[in-house]
């Protein structure tokens, strides 16, 4: 009985095994966290279902063309190699989308024809944005100028290169950067010297400034 319910849990691994290398293209590509067992199991399903369509289409377009033209024989293992390439694909695809907020934008930018009593305004579809949370939609779309303010009351000025995904946890490398300190009740920047750039943990800031370009006179 064990082998039969073995021998069962392989065939599901492999008909689900697209869906799981589109979620994990998709996780690797983007800032989400990981979700546990049971929805990686249902999320691949899912994916598995859109590259079964996929590879559907492919097969009759296939067969459509060796009517005259044959290339070779449609067999599991051509069928398996396909389904890999549109499983990587999906998961890219994925992951574009969700890292340019694409679909969101698409659907918050339109009206879709759906006027409310004021004319200037219109049916709101969603507010919500396809980023994993407010902290990495800052980062995203922001500009790179950032003001960081440490939590000792110091403020640091450069060029963010890299950014945590979470608030909680990683660090910043700032390039160019500058203090920005305070003498003789006077503000002014200075230079951290001659270094690439400097690796600031996120547990040490207390908030962040976005700065539009890197004016310090406007900062002092």
């Amino acid at each position: 009985m064990s082998g039969l319910v073995a021998e069962e849990l392989v065939t599901l691994v492999q008909k689900l095994l697209p869906g799981f290398i589109a979620a994990w293209t998709f996780y690797g590509l983007t800032a989400y966290t990981k979700p546990n067992t049971f929805e990686r199991t249902v999320q691949a399903l899912i994916f598995t279902i859109f590259v079964q369509v996929v590879v559907v289409g492919i097969r009759f377009v296939s067969f459509r063309i060796g009517d005259y033209w044959t290339l070779g024989i449609w067999s599991e293992d051509v069928q398996l190699v396909w389904s890999v390439i549109i499983a990587i694909a999906l998961g890219v695809a994925f992951a574009a989308i969700a890292n340019n907020n694409s679909i969101h934008n698409l659907i918050i930018c339109r009206n879709w024809w759906l006027q409310l009593v004021d004319q200037n305004d219109h049916w709101t579809w969603t507010k919500q944005s396809a980023y994993p949370s407010e902290w990495f939609r800052a980062f995203n779309e922001g500009p790179a100028w950032l003001v960081l303010h440490l939590k000792d009351g110091r403020r640091f000025f450069g060029k963010a290169l890299e950014w945590p995904n979470e608030p909680e946890k990683g660090h910043f490398l700032i390039a160019e950067a500058d203090w920005l300190t305070t003498r003789d009740d006077k503000q002014e920047a200075v230079s951290v010297g001659n270094v690439w750039a400097t690796l600031i943990p996120v547990t040490e800031v207390l908030f962040v400034d976005f700065v539009s370009s890197r004016v310090k006179e406007n900062l002092l």
